[in-house]
């Protein structure tokens, strides 16, 4: 029903998928799937099974195992799960807006990172270290912490990277070495 030659996968993680999918440059980012469709009345008989539609109601957008979008636009950089920025703009030009930075670990708020942080870490594979500030209980003494913490990094442990790229269940005693890519 889809054209998958034109949805590429970016990222994952235990509740979400992140995808890059070429539609219209001149209808902008917010167009859905409308030109990837392939069979056009099995997509229309079949889509409000799994996609919200128009006039939905919060409990048909919400059900579970059903696609649900969070967020969208023109551009995305994907470091790691839980460690994103989705943007609009062009970085050759310098116009740039933010539209999500999420971070594993590290409030958004307090980090002061920007799209141009996850691509100079994306490019370059630096990491990018924050400042946080605690409150720590102990023996009913409250006391604040801070402590340093990788915000931004493209290292991944929690799954194998492979040379092409993609990433491979973790398991003990298994390596890139011995998945095969074709």
């Amino acid at each position: 029903c889809v054209d998958m030659d034109r949805v590429h996968f970016c990222n994952m993680d235990t509740d979400s998928m992140y995808l890059a999918i070429a539609g219209s440059q001149i209808e902008g980012y917010k167009q859905g799937l409308k030109y990837v469709i392939k069979e056009q009345g099995f997509y229309d008989l079949r889509y409000k099974e799994q996609l919200p539609f128009n006039d939905c109601t919060v409990a048909e957008e919400k059900k579970l195992m059903r696609i649900t979008i969070e967020s969208q636009g023109e551009n995305i950089v994907c470091l790691a799960p839980k460690c994103y920025s989705l943007y609009n703009g062009n970085q050759q030009n310098d116009d740039i807006v933010s539209l999500v930075n999420r971070m594993k670990g590290v409030s958004e708020k307090n980090a002061n990172l920007t799209t141009n942080d996850y691509i100079k870490c994306l490019n370059n594979g630096c990491n990018i270290n924050v400042t946080t500030n605690n409150l720590q209980m102990k023996m009913g003494i409250m006391s604040m912490i801070s402590m340093e913490k990788s915000a931004l990094t493209g290292i991944h442990n929690k799954m194998v990277v492979l040379a092409n790229g993609c990433c491979a269940p973790f398991m003990y005693g298994i390596n890139a070495d011995h998945y095969l890519i074709d």
